[in-house]
């Protein structure tokens, strides 16, 4: 749609710059000449003239109007979504290094994948492999799997959802809440890819960009394995970038100790997390409540049924992967480390 407003709009510039200035010299010459016969077309000339500076305003006023769509994020695209499939067909996508292809037949759906040994946190690119490329998944180092059924259907959803175990976070730089203060830290945690069917048949469940392990707990015995990721832990939104394979969650941090809270390394619960996205492709969480009390050693948290004021006209994209209270109390009993 973009590519056709654009040729209108040069398309209707050039008739209106270029060929209408030789009619009305063509036309001047001819009624100079006295010529009867042309009048009509003279005529037509007259009235074409109103019109054509119309269309090509109108056609400017839609390439404006595209440019600012972009610009605000009203065009942005997302990588989430229904595809559909014809019968034998193959589709690849590229996803901030992780290659994927996805392949239908009769009888089962064919998917293969791909990451590098390293990947880097920092690469939020992706796109739509073409067809014409040689796929890279015939290597031995890809994962290929193969879904029988009955008859397969004509679409798949690709969509984002919550890490399968929780991500402790460590902000770049100490962080410090002073007593009786409190504060909303934007935190950002990596997401996997769900494939499912029409009918909610899970295909993949694999992360994008596959965060390193890290042990999280008091000692040695007690405690439970995560992911790790460093964050800038961020006090204003507008300095965290929109990255589409990290989902934001807030924490909202209330202090009524009489001594700071060392902020060094959190433990974000995500499987109890379900994951939205906003309007402008930002992927969210609800927030986290955390309140220190004086009497208190471990801080009471909450998963807020209210969303930050910034995620505005959220849809619901993956629910939570686990909401059984012997989880919550577990993995929010040494909330901070």
């Amino acid at each position: 749609m973009a590519q056709v407003i654009i040729f209108m709009t040069y398309a209707a510039t050039a008739y209106l710059f270029t060929v209408q200035p030789y009619l009305i010299v063509a036309q001047n010459a001819l009624m100079k000449a006295k010529c009867v016969r042309p009048y009509f077309f003279l005529s037509l000339i007259d009235e074409t003239i109103p019109l054509n500076v119309l269309t090509v305003a109108f056609c400017w006023f839609l390439l404006i109007l595209l440019s600012f769509m972009e610009q605000s994020g009203m065009a942005h695209r997302t990588w989430w979504g229904n595809v559909d499939f014809t019968l034998n067909e193959t589709r690849s996508w590229y996803l901030g290094g992780l290659t994927l292809q996805v392949q239908r037949a009769a009888q089962e759906w064919q998917i293969s994948y791909h990451r590098p040994v390293i990947q880097q946190e920092s690469d939020h690119t992706w796109h739509e492999i073409p067809s014409s490329e040689k796929s890279v998944l015939s290597a031995p180092t890809a994962t290929v799997q193969r879904h029988i059924f009955n008859k397969t259907s004509n679409q798949v959803t690709l969509k984002p959802q919550l890490a399968d175990l929780s991500v402790v976070i460590q902000p770049v730089t100490s962080l410090f809440v002073s007593p009786n203060q409190q504060t909303t830290l934007f935190v950002s945690t990596p997401v996997w890819l769900n494939i499912t069917t029409d009918k909610n048949s899970l295909l993949l469940d694999t992360p994008i960009i596959r965060p390193s392990d890290t042990w999280f707990g008091a000692n040695t015995i007690k405690g439970e394995i995560c992911y790790a990721t460093q964050v800038l832990a961020r006090l204003d939104l507008e300095q965290l970038p929109i990255r589409p394979f990290r989902a934001v969650t807030p924490i909202h941090i209330v202090n009524r100790h009489n001594k700071s809270i060392p902020i060094e390394r959190i433990n974000i619960p995500v499987p109890l997390l379900s994951l939205y996205a906003a309007e402008d492709g930002r992927l969210w969480t609800p927030t986290l409540e955390v309140e220190q009390f004086t009497n208190s050693h471990s801080p009471k948290v909450t998963i807020s049924k209210h969303f930050h004021p910034h995620a505005t006209n959220v849809v619901l994209l993956s629910s939570a992967r686990r909401q059984d209270d012997e989880s919550f109390t577990h993995l929010f009993e040494n909330f901070f480390n």
